[in-house]
């Protein structure tokens, strides 16, 4: 029997999607099951994918009936167990096909929608993105609400407050946000967000989903997809650097031969000079942001999708002012 990929959609990079399934595959103990079917609820549409797995058996059956060789009973390989199952899924994992954004329709189209604000509103849009990370990746520094502990949860305005020098920045409100509001907050989030690879049903009084086992490493490289699709979509010309000193921070998009020598340059150089090449790019990144980046402005939003730009040479706003703090 082999699996039949064509009724699923994969939201994840599929890099990461086969690192946490490997991981899964490679545990012991029957919380295996578990974590596959949360994985596969974070990581594919729908619920397709964990109803078929939850069809599997746990053992191959045996037929008492059937004869062999050797003696009574044999196995039926017609249906696969639910680890073989798994396994097969996440060994295919590319061929499974992207989920896709809807296309656009007509009033989005024309640029309209029904509250008045433009098609594309960056900051809206990572609002949403935040909006979905807030059940689970962001638990770990938030906390998280439960019937059976009376103590409040962190005061995450204050977290936030505290680095990144801004107060009142939760619950998000995008429509009062300015640029460098927006910036700071895509690389403070960055930091934050963790993935839960458990969770556990509280059935008292209907309690909820509780979450635990967290990681920043997956969080962190699937935040920096999504925000990185936003930004590239909206038109704004930073991404979210995906390695090196500045991992995590925002840097001016390069064409994909200098992101390819900054890739090898870090992890080609002799390990005596490695982190001396690493805070050389990041150096030349902040340069960079400074003197020839792009920017979007909060004001210059337009009806086209994504926002125009400025210049950001002669006085630093706080946005670089921040970066050069951050290299020294």
């Amino acid at each position: 029997m082999s699996l039949d990929l064509s009724n699923y959609e994969l939201t994840w990079p599929v890099s990461l999607f086969v690192s946490e399934g490997e991981r899964i595959i490679a545990s012991t103990g029957s919380s295996w099951t578990d974590r596959a079917e949360w994985l596969m609820t974070e990581a594919l549409s729908g619920s397709t994918a964990v109803a078929d797995f939850d069809e599997m058996p746990n053992h191959h059956e045996v037929d008492p009936w059937g004869g062999t060789a050797s003696g009574w009973g044999r196995s039926a390989p017609a249906l696969m167990t639910k680890h073989e199952w798994f396994s097969e899924l996440i060994s295919r994992a590319s061929e499974i096909r992207p989920a896709a954004a809807p296309r656009l329709y007509w009033p989005q189209g024309r640029g309209l929608s029904t509250d008045g604000s433009t098609a594309r509103d960056a900051r809206r849009d990572f609002a949403g993105i935040i909006g979905d990370f807030v059940d689970g990746y962001l638990i770990k520094h938030f906390g998280e609400e439960c019937i059976d502990d009376p103590n409040a949860l962190p005061d995450a305005s204050a977290l936030i407050e505290r680095r990144l020098g801004i107060p009142g920045l939760w619950p998000l409100a995008p429509e009062t946000w300015d640029e460098d509001t927006l910036y700071g907050l895509i690389e403070v989030l960055h930091d934050l967000v963790s993935r839960p690879r458990m969770r556990r049903y509280h059935p008292y009084n209907s309690g909820g989903w509780h979450h635990s086992e967290f990681h920043n490493g997956p969080a962190r490289t699937l935040y920096r997809t999504k925000v990185n699709e936003l930004l590239d979509a909206a038109s704004i010309h930073y991404e979210l650097a995906k390695e090196g000193e500045g991992l995590g921070r925002l840097v001016a998009v390069t064409d994909d031969a200098r992101s390819q020598l900054v890739h090898r340059a870090i992890h080609g150089s002799p390990p005596d000079v490695t982190a001396g090449v690493r805070h050389a790019i990041a150096l030349y990144r902040i340069f960079a942001l400074r003197t020839a980046g792009p920017t979007a402005s909060a004001a210059g939003r337009h009806r086209g999708g994504g926002w125009r730009h400025r210049s950001v040479r002669g006085k630093p706003g706080r946005f670089t002012e921040r970066r050069e703090r951050w290299a020294r």
